[in-house]
């Protein structure tokens, strides 16, 4: 069996790359670059692949792999290690031992941008491929220790490469006290792949950790001695797509205009659009394709999801026994019996939007292929298979429908206005830094500093987060549940706005709610009380976060508890919603067929008219 699961990155993200504290050399771990278990490869020839992105002037790179292997399996199992495709070395267990630690260093083509390293085992207990692979003892782990060194030029001479490295602390010195500082938080993050990235805030530069300096009300943008010096006017040009592009060391009266968006209806991409060619495995036991995306090559979450995979197998005939089984996220979607036809098929698969995260997905396209016991003897045939490139995926629409904490967050993508006050402005950085860490989705960042800004239609944005005080949610302004004044609070329904809860005298906690404003969703962020209470939100990660399935959640000292305001109503009016939503999809050929019953009506009425008069 052979087990391939390819890490890619994107084109963008390569232009990003990762971090390193300046002038040293730096290790990144497994857990580094986001993986959250250690890495299981089982089967009898299981492989893995790494694709590391190499930085501008980066000339060499070492790797260091800390494995652990079955027991039971036989010494004479091979560990084999390539670059690039090519063999590096191979090794027989019984010469590096069943918990090796796998080392060795590389150089590297500068003009490349990336490196593939993959970890290639055979592993077998008796020689005979039915026993073995019947006992699943064959099995190996990469440790989340792993990971590679890498040496980076200390002087840095672009805007570009200032962000093009592997740092872990970044310091920044806000002289200019703008709130615009919380898009830079978040661009950093967002650039930063590792999720590693430590963002301090200090009043002198730091030696020890790369320097921002935000000053002055000039839009330049100036690199010198490995500090970036910018001001809050430069910061829309530096947070764009465009600073890909700063190959120099000082900008002035850059101007960036955002295209405007074509509406297009139905669409799709294919996996050669994703820049993956056609794979094919052979092997027996379970051969594995993966697929990773991100919903930002959507737009957003996608409604009606659709994977159409292209595949041929060789024949399975007889007794033998295939299955092709699809994957998305580690959740079985759906399994098909393999044929003794060989043709290029198209088998369409549904992925539920419920399944969708925002960011990294994870399709897996697996078959399993097991020979009778009778052709375990001799010559063994291997299943031969193809995944195309023309696979695509399709879908109608990208959601935009948000009625809970974690469907916003889901959707969240594109243009983003942030409004926040003052006294809200750390706890606004502490949330744009989580949000850069798990979602690379977001276009264009806007900051503002005043709710004002929510007096017109906001057609330009996708979506909207608001910091604000308390007192300045008021159930006419704003289409949300919670309104809080002074010394006590009201629920109301969501959709009728009618009174459901209201109290006084009670501890302090800070809240989130969604809603909606002029038909863009919103999610806005306050406290009960003290401002004090707003620890309690800057201390919940991002993960839990998306688990609040409601569109109203007080969070305190202990705990989460999390209220849905319209559900009871759209239970009771499910019939309604039913009706609409038929009205919303047929409306026109009802509409024709009223307009043909009406005609019909008049013409049978004339006629009659006609007769009576003759």
């Amino acid at each position: 069996m052979k087990f391939l699961f390819v890490l890619i990155i994107s084109l963008k993200l390569l232009q990003a790359s990762f971090y390193v504290e300046v002038g040293q050399d730096r290790f990144i771990d497994l857990r580094s670059m986001g993986y959250e278990k250690k890495i299981i490869l089982e089967g009898s020839h299981p492989s893995y692949d790494f694709i590391i992105p190499i930085l501008r002037g980066q000339k060499l790179i070492d790797v260091t792999f800390f494995m652990q292997l079955s027991q039971v399996l036989n010494p004479k199992s091979t560990i084999t290690v390539l670059v690039d495709d090519v063999p590096l070395f191979t090794n027989y267990i019984k010469e590096i031992g069943y918990e090796p630690k796998i080392s060795f260093s590389r150089e590297l083509n500068s003009r490349k941008k990336s490196v593939k390293i993959t970890i290639r085992l055979n592993m077998f207990i008796t020689g005979d491929f039915c026993i073995d692979n019947n006992s699943e003892n064959l099995w190996s782990t990469i440790e989340l220790s792993s990971g590679f060194k890498v040496d980076v030029p200390q002087n840095i001479k672009h805007i570009s490469s200032f962000f093009k490295d592997y740092t872990k602390d970044i310091n920044i010195i806000d002289n200019s006290a703008s709130i615009d500082v919380i898009s830079l938080v978040y661009f950093l993050n967002k650039l930063n792949t590792t999720n590693q990235l430590e963002t301090k805030y200090s009043f002198t530069e730091d030696m020890k950790s790369k320097n921002v300096v935000i000053m002055g009300n000039s839009d330049e943008i100036k690199l010198k001695n490995n500090t970036l010096y910018l001001s809050s006017k430069s910061l829309k040009s530096l947070n764009s797509q465009w600073s890909a592009l700063f190959a120099t060391s000082y900008l002035k009266n850059t101007k960036i205009v955002k295209p405007k968006e074509k509406k297009r209806g139905f669409k799709r991409l294919s996996l050669k659009d994703f820049k993956l060619k056609s794979i094919t495995q052979k092997g027996l036991g379970d051969l594995y394709f993966n697929i990773p995306f991100n919903t930002r090559d959507f737009g957003g979450v996608a409604k009606n999801l659709i994977f159409n995979l292209h595949f041929n197998h060789t024949p399975v005939l007889g007794k033998e026994r295939g299955y092709l089984n699809i994957f998305f996220n580690d959740q079985l979607m759906q399994s098909f019996v393999l044929d003794d036809e060989s043709k290029i098929k198209n088998y369409p698969i549904k992925i539920p939007k419920s399944f969708i995260n925002t960011g990294f997905n994870k399709l897996v396209v697996s078959t399993s292929f097991y020979l009778n016991n009778e052709k375990c003897i001799g010559s063994i045939p291997k299943l031969k298979a193809t995944m195309f490139n023309s696979s695509y995926f399709s879908w109608d629409k990208i959601n935009t429908e948000v009625d809970s904490v974690s469907s916003f967050l889901k959707n969240l993508q594109g243009d983003v206005l942030m409004i926040v006050e003052s006294e809200l402005k750390q706890s606004a950085m502490k949330f744009a830094e989580k949000l850069g860490k798990n979602n690379k989705s977001i276009n264009n960042l806007d900051i503002k500093s005043s709710l004002d800004n929510l007096t017109k239609k906001q057609n330009s944005y996708n979506s909207i987060i608001i910091f604000a005080n308390q007192n300045n949610f008021t159930k006419q302004r704003w289409d949300l549940p919670l309104i809080v004044n002074s010394n006590d609070f009201s629920i109301y329904n969501a959709i009728d706005k009618s009174l459901v809860f209201s109290s006084q005298n009670w501890d302090d906690f800070s809240f989130i709610q969604t809603g909606s404003f002029m038909d863009t969703p919103l999610f806005a962020v306050s406290y009960f009380n003290t401002e004090q209470a707003m620890e309690f939100f800057d201390s919940t990660n991002m993960a839990q976060l998306k688990e609040i399935d409601s569109n109203l959640a007080f969070i305190t000292k202990d705990e989460i508890v999390a209220y849905h305001t319209d559900r009871n109503l759209r239970d009771s009016n499910e019939s309604l919603d039913i009706l609409a939503e038929y009205w919303e999809n047929y409306k026109f050929p009802i509409l024709l067929f009223i307009a043909f019953i009406a005609l019909s009506l008049i013409f049978i009425s004339y006629r009659k008219l006609t007769k009576e008069m003759e």
